[in-house]
């Protein structure tokens, strides 16, 4: 038996219904357990759909598109080039820019 079908529910719902009408059975009248029930089977089935749905929903594999693995890769590289140009920029700082900025930190620190 196949466990992903409308079948499975109507399984599900079949067993909440027989469980919940014996356990009211003995302390309900016969129709208020048998409608108790019933009621419980309808909400144990329509539960059951919600719930295949969201596992489904879960495992389902997410489609690779190749366009947009190239597009990562390209930012990437991007990313390696700004990166490459920012270290130059920092390189070209003279020794009193940095100690000017070194100081400036201490005082702000400092407060």
């Amino acid at each position: 038996m196949k466990f992903d079908s409308w079948k499975t529910n109507v399984f599900a719902a079949l067993i909440g219904f027989i469980v919940f009408f014996f356990l009211s059975w003995r302390v309900n009248l016969l129709t208020t357990s048998l409608m108790r029930a019933g009621l419980f089977s309808l909400i144990i089935f329509v539960t059951a759909f919600l719930f295949r749905w969201m596992l489904r929903k879960i495992q389902a594999a997410p489609i690779e598109d190749d366009d947009h693995i190239e597009a990562q890769g390209d930012s990437v590289e991007q990313k390696g080039r700004e990166s490459e140009e920012k270290q130059e920029n920092e390189d070209s700082l003279s020794e009193e820019e940095i100690e000017l900025a070194s100081r400036f930190m201490k005082e702000k620190l400092n407060e």
